[in-house]
């Protein structure tokens, strides 16, 4: 297959995303390939790679779409009392 024929991920909707992330891993659980997966599906290699570690971790569950983006406050860059001051900056009322 050829390039023009890959999956642009980003133009399939979240259902379609997780649909084509299971039948890829069910046909790598049955015996195929990585590589012949991403001939077949049209994926990259990179993409099987980290929905066969999902998968090794957390079932089909781990396939599932989650909410892109981090949680609000998780790995934050910065302090409790930075972010104050930058809301005071900005005129914005504390949470």
């Amino acid at each position: 297959m050829g390039d023009d024929l890959r999956v642009d991920m980003r133009r399939l909707s979240p259902s379609q995303q997780e649909t084509l992330r299971k039948r890829v891993m069910a046909a790598v659980r049955d015996g195929m390939s990585i590589a012949e997966a991403v001939r077949v599906f049209g994926v990259s290699r990179g993409s099987v790679g980290n929905w066969k570690a999902r998968f090794d971790t957390g079932g089909a569950v781990g396939l599932d779409s989650g909410t892109p983006g981090r949680r609000v406050g998780e790995q934050t860059k910065l302090s409790t009392s930075e972010a104050e001051a930058l809301r005071v900056d900005r005129g914005l009322r504390a949470r």
